[in-house]
């Protein structure tokens, strides 16, 4: 038998992390073995552990290989965020939801590690997800303490509370739109469809979100906004 190219390592070691998002998202992490997993992606089982030392390894490596897009929405932002803080943070937040509810692979991340990220079984990642977590109120605090410092903001405004509102608001939206019963019909992936190694940029810009999602982005932003 030849040997496999790095290439073809390479996509073996893709189709697993692809595969497994898919099954643990979809029917939990109790529900799914490793192989199970090899056997949906059309490998031998022996071919899991040589790409991921165990389990945990194996959701390390999934969450690290589908990160949240809050530092790449943050930074997309740096030059707004000087001239107008308060657009900049309604379009960091529209940026965010729409990177994750466009892109299947982030959905099933996201629903996969922050649905529940207490699981024993995400001991491993607990950490980072709580580092993720804070990152995403730090960047949310930098919008506001601009706009305060432009006095953008109304009198007496409390950032920190306010900050840590806003991303209990945002984790909401994301929590109930990537549960299954809430997608569209042409939303939710199938169990056999395929999440495309790479998603392109110009499929969140297209990505229009939902009214009732952009009516609440629009009405905390004219919440904080000075009159």
């Amino acid at each position: 038998m030849p040997r496999r190219t790095p290439e073809e390592a390479e996509q073996t070691r893709l189709n697993l992390l692809n595969t497994a998002l898919r099954m643990y998202a979809q029917q939990g992490l109790h529900q799914v073995s490793l192989k199970q997993i090899a056997a949906q992606a059309g490998v031998t089982h022996g071919a899991v552990y040589w790409h991921f030392r165990n389990r945990d390894h194996l959701l390390e490596s999934l969450y690290f290989h589908h990160e949240m897009p809050f530092e790449q929405q943050f930074v997309e932002q740096q030059q707004a965020i000087r001239q107008d803080p308060v657009q900049a943070l309604a379009d960091y937040l529209r940026g965010v939801l729409r990177a994750v509810l466009s892109r299947p692979a982030l959905r099933l991340t996201y629903r996969l590690f922050w649905l529940q990220p207490d699981q024993a079984e995400l001991a491993g990642v607990y950490a980072r997800l709580q580092a993720d977590q804070a990152l995403c109120l730090s960047h949310l605090l930098a919008f506001l303490k601009q706009a305060r410092k432009k006095k953008l903001l109304k009198k007496k405004f409390s950032t920190q509370p306010f900050a840590e509102s806003l991303a209990a608001v945002l984790h909401a939206l994301l929590r109930e739109a990537v549960q299954p019963a809430l997608f569209s019909p042409n939303a939710e992936p199938s169990p056999l469809q395929e999440i495309t190694a790479e998603e392109h940029s110009s499929d969140v810009l297209d990505y229009e979100l939902p009214e009732a999602i952009e009516h609440l982005i629009q009405a905390l932003i004219r919440g904080l906004a000075a009159g």
